[in-house]
């Protein structure tokens, strides 16, 4: 996943955590030391989250910028080992993982190639986790960004990541919800614009336009010097398709 090469430290100091009930939900229907697959880790967002709650987790992830990322999030954790894998080929052991999950990353992946990948390491009654932080109103609200088409991915949309849950879950699939609220000051809301695939780097021609737009789209929506959104963390599961 090249896309996110040189984007790791952005992605770290702007990408917001997820709600805490989101892991206690998925966790609560398992033992206290169960195995998990945090799969598509980036950073480690989701994985240290899991790593404060003693499971054994391993966590994958392709990108070396962002697994070096990873790895350092995860060093104060012996219960926690990064791994160099992909959602597709893992590497990980037939029947080693009681729950696999993907946080803010289940659109990177051919949803049909990881079907029989996520049944092979997944133990018999093991589950699958898809987790998304998403805006309340499902809105986009950056005007200033319209100029930037590259970052108006439709195949990144809502409603499209929705309808392929749904398929890879055989439209049986359950959904839960949890507040979320993000607070940005200037600095991690620009990090947080950056931190994406679409985003331009900083040897890219657009990056001080972009970097501009942001800035003036939280100058105009910002309180005191803080921008609040209206996030919910939304959790997905059910059976393999």
């Amino acid at each position: 996943m090249k896309k996110f090469s040189g984007k790791a430290d952005n992605y770290e100091a702007g990408r917001p955590s997820y709600a805490p009930e989101a892991v206690d939900y998925i966790l609560s229907q398992f033992d206290p030391a169960c195995a998990v697959a945090d799969v598509g880790a980036g950073t480690g967002k989701f994985s240290v989250l899991l790593a404060e709650r003693k499971v054994l987790l391993s966590a994958v992830e392709p990108n070396e910028d962002m697994r070096r990322g990873l790895e350092k999030t995860l060093a104060p954790y012996p219960n926690a080992k990064a791994y160099n894998g992909t959602a597709e080929a893992t590497g990980l052991a037939d029947a080693s993982v009681d729950i696999v999950v993907c946080a803010q990353a289940f659109h990177w992946f051919d949803h049909e190639a990881i079907k029989p990948e996520f049944k092979r390491i997944l133990k018999d009654k093991g589950k699958a986790f898809i987790v998304y932080n998403e805006k309340a109103d499902r809105q986009d609200s950056l005007e200033e960004l319209a100029w930037f088409t590259r970052i108006n991915d439709p195949s990144h949309a809502w409603p499209i990541r929705k309808e392929a849950i749904s398929r890879f879950f055989g439209g049986h699939e359950t959904a839960v919800e949890f507040p979320n609220p993000l607070v940005f000051d200037r600095q991690t809301f620009l990090a947080f614009m950056l931190s994406h695939s679409m985003s331009p780097n900083k040897d890219e021609p657009e990056y001080d336009r972009f970097c501009e737009s942001v800035l003036a789209s939280f100058d105009k929506k910002s309180v005191d010097g803080a921008l609040v959104e209206p996030r919910v963390t939304c959790v997905y599961t059910g059976t393999i398709g």
